[in-house]
């Protein structure tokens, strides 16, 4: 999350077109009852205005600095850089990216942790680490010692603070309060749910349905979007659904939660959101390669089932990464990027995080900063 400033929506002037279709986020739209504004993605938008720097590599071949992919990574105010693991502990380096030590242990006293999340970096320079296994979130000061422990709800799937730090936006169909079934969106403070939101229709709503990207800005807007259908919504703090806008069909395949298969291949998918500075929104998507197939290999399952698995575990053989930058003033997609990286996530400070695999297959993380020149 960065501190954007957004242009206030209601300025917003495009054209409206009502937008109705009939796959997992229809039963949304139709519940809102408003027109959607449908993103201009023109022929013209800019494809060599996006400029990306690499700006340091994470992970050591061998030894303590050895890192796993992660998609929470945090820089302090010293300009370190927290690295959630996925167990019970975080792996600091330093802006050049040398390993610096371990931040946590298993368990569950202060310090402890069950799978940590680093979220972000206050103006204070202590980093909030959530860990929804243990409903927890600990701040810890510039020398790595614990400075709060606050609750938080269990069964968080994904989330986002605003910046008053005290408050989050959780993506978390399992947070089942008397108001919140059924609804993808929750904002949280300290462990109580405060408000549900983000309607999914009527009936009986799986948690596929439910998963949603999340983005929020300096001003308490929050930004959200199901993976499978490029429709971004803007919501205030109180609930309220401010725009919403459409953008480009990104697959023709349906999604399917399970393993893949010949029958039910990867789809493209919208993977992170940022806002920048200049009032614009950038969606990371993950666009899969024409070649993927060829990629994969297949393992056998029971009752005579073929599974489809990425070679060597990799998602890169199946994915590409492209950068689409919305300007939500004018409803146009004035710049793309495509590449052949896995960006798995953006951080503060406009950097991407990307997922690499050496020859010998070390993985490693590589930060780039990105921005825009010349956008038409």
């Amino acid at each position: 999350m960065n501190r954007a400033a957004f242009v206030p929506v209601a300025a917003l002037v495009i054209a409206t077109q009502s937008c109705r279709s009939n796959d997992t986020s229809a039963g949304a739209r139709e519940a809102f009852g408003t027109e959607i504004l449908v993103l201009s993605d023109r022929s013209s938008a800019c494809s060599d205005c996006i400029r990306l720097s690499e700006t340091v590599v994470l992970g050591d071949t061998a030894g303590d600095g050895y890192v796993v992919h992660t998609d929470y990574v945090v820089r302090d105010s010293l300009g370190n850089y927290w690295l959630g693991q996925y167990k019970d502990m975080i792996k600091v380096f330093d802006g050049k990216g040398r390993y610096l030590r371990r931040v946590g242990r298993a368990g569950g006293g202060p310090g402890e942790f069950s799978i940590p999340m680093p979220m972000y970096a206050d103006a204070s320079g202590r980093v909030h680490v959530l860990d929804p296994s243990l409903a927890r979130e600990t701040l810890f000061r510039r020398d790595f010692e614990v400075d709060t422990v606050r609750p938080f709800p269990a069964g968080m799937m994904r989330a986002v603070p605003l910046r008053d730090g005290h408050r989050y936006v959780a993506n978390a169909p399992q947070l089942l309060t008397a108001d919140g079934i059924g609804l993808p969106l929750h904002l949280t403070r300290g462990r109580d749910v405060v408000r549900s939101f983000g309607t999914s229709g009527t009936g009986i709503v799986s948690p596929f349905s439910l998963v949603r990207v999340v983005a929020t800005d300096a001003h308490g807007r929050i930004f959200s979007t199901w993976p499978f259908d490029y429709l971004i919504e803007i919501w205030a703090d109180d609930g309220r659904r401010l725009a919403a806008f459409q953008g480009p069909t990104l697959s023709e395949v349906a999604p399917q939660p399970g393993a893949f298969t010949d029958d039910h291949p990867p789809v493209t998918k919208v993977i992170a959101m940022q806002a920048d500075a200049e009032g614009r929104l950038w969606v990371l998507i993950w666009r899969v390669k024409k070649d993927w197939r060829a990629n994969m290999r297949e393992v056998p399952m029971s009752g005579g089932r073929t599974i489809l698995q990425p070679n060597d575990g990799l998602l890169n053989h199946m994915y590409d990464s492209r950068l689409d930058v919305l300007d939500l003033t004018t409803g146009t997609i004035v710049a793309r990027w495509t590449g052949n990286r896995l960006f798995g996530a953006f951080t503060d400070e406009a950097r991407l995080v990307e997922f690499r695999v050496l020859r010998g297959g070390t993985p490693q993380l590589a930060l780039w900063r990105y921005g825009l020149e010349n956008a038409r």
